[in-house]
């Protein structure tokens, strides 16, 4: 039996192929680039409160924030829940909204890390090296001077205190209350106890009689 083969779309096949694995054994080492130069350009490696101690959570719903008084919380089922970290680490996470009459919201999610360290990374790679927003914005993140917390990017809306990342994010009227928004929950982190340890502080998880896993709240 004969085969013939039509060297022409061999030679594209062929091309395509090297091409594509050029284009992938490529992003690795162009991820990494970008990685070191918005680490470099946050100036990361220079951020205050890695070594902090850790410091009790805070629950919204019940301390309320003066700055929204003309706006009302819309709850959802669970205010605190379990998420997984990018080493698939489980921590708490805690998430409301706030809305007025004139369809303005703002949504406050914290985060609660095991460590200021942990936080920190966590923040970098969740919300700066994984944001969707332009590359040039991102490298501009770094609040200077610094408006709240330990660190601050993004006009305040998104800040770390000890072990605990704070984001905002708003639409409408409530964008004017933003930063006095996010100073009022700074102070209330920093009312709270600190420790060594994130086993002394809420919200932490436990196992339950069941085998499953529970919060414990603040």
């Amino acid at each position: 039996m004969i085969i013939k083969i039509d060297f022409c779309k061999f030679k594209i096949v062929t091309l395509i192929f090297f091409i594509s694995v050029s284009i992938c054994s490529g992003q690795p080492e162009k991820l990494e680039n970008i990685e070191k130069s918005l680490k470099y350009s946050v100036n990361f490696e220079n951020w205050s409160g890695k070594d902090s101690l850790c410091r009790n959570g805070i629950n919204l719903s019940k301390t309320g924030i003066t700055s929204l008084s003309n706006a009302i919380e819309t709850r959802p089922k669970s205010i605190f829940f379990i998420a997984k970290d990018d080493n698939g680490k489980d921590f708490v996470q805690y998430s409301s909204k706030w809305t007025t009459g004139d369809n303005s919201f703002m949504e406050i999610t914290l985060f609660f890390l095991n460590s200021g360290i942990e936080a920190q990374e966590f923040l970098f790679s969740r919300f700066v090296l994984g944001s969707t927003l332009p590359l040039e914005i991102r490298e501009k993140g770094n609040d200077n001077p610094l408006l709240v917390g330990n660190i601050s990017l993004f006009n305040g809306t998104l800040f770390v205190r000890n072990n605990i990342i704070v984001k905002i994010h708003c639409e409408g009227n409530l964008q004017n209350k933003l930063l006095n928004v996010s100073k009022e929950i700074d102070e209330l982190l920093l009312s709270q106890k600190i420790g060594a340890s994130r086993n002394i502080l809420k919200p932490y998880i436990v196992k339950n009689s069941k085998g499953g896993t529970q919060i414990i709240e603040p």
